[in-house]
């Protein structure tokens, strides 16, 4: 149970942690930086590959990942040769470092903001109201309505959510319609 949902955690944070480190490493590239590691996960490394200038890895605790850039430790800004600073972090101008950092940050929102938009056009299944055991012997199954039968308009109104049953006006139910479990829509029992 509990190594389940350590992996649960693990799956939904792994992506969440990749872009946001995709986001540091693209502006990385994007401003001439090169980038020595790319990880995913911190401590030893579990996998690594080398491409091009790059090392990228998975390390064996999956809480977070970085993005290991070349000069980028300030206090040993003066030692890189001058023939490497142009590949610097610490050399690269403000309005560079600045979208450097702030680019995994920007990546988790364009991230969120792909979820929220693919979530709002699929749009979102409407919890459906079913009709519980209803007795054969019962006024309610003498109407016609059965067992696992989805409540879909209670005087003529639709129903979407429980609060949609509170009927107005004359307090009485005239009409019910319902959907059987088939989908076919049932017609109106009265």
């Amino acid at each position: 149970m509990l190594l389940e949902k350590i992996a649960i955690f693990i799956l939904f944070l792994g992506p969440l942690v990749f872009f946001h480190e995709l986001g540091h490493f693209l502006f990385a590239r994007l401003f001439g930086v090169r980038v020595e590691v790319f990880s995913i996960g911190f401590g030893p490394k579990l996998f690594k590959k080398k491409y091009g200038e790059t090392e990228y890895a998975i390390s064996a605790i999956p809480l977070g990942g970085y993005v290991k850039m070349f000069g980028d430790d300030p206090f040993t800004k003066d030692e890189i040769p001058e023939s490497e600073r142009h590949n610097s972090f610490t050399h690269k101008g403000k309005f560079a470092r600045f979208w450097i950092v702030m680019g995994g940050p920007l990546a988790n929102f364009i991230l969120a903001f792909v979820i929220f938009f693919t979530l709002l056009a699929s749009g979102e299944r409407i919890p459906e109201i079913k009709m519980g055991s209803i007795p054969s012997d019962s006024v309610l199954y003498k109407a016609g309505l059965r067992t696992g039968d989805i409540l879909f308009k209670v005087n003529d109104s639709e129903v979407y959510n429980p609060t949609d049953l509170m009927v107005e006006g004359k307090n009485e139910i005239s009409a019910v319609a319902i959907k059987t479990p088939g989908d076919a829509l049932a017609p109106n029992v009265k």
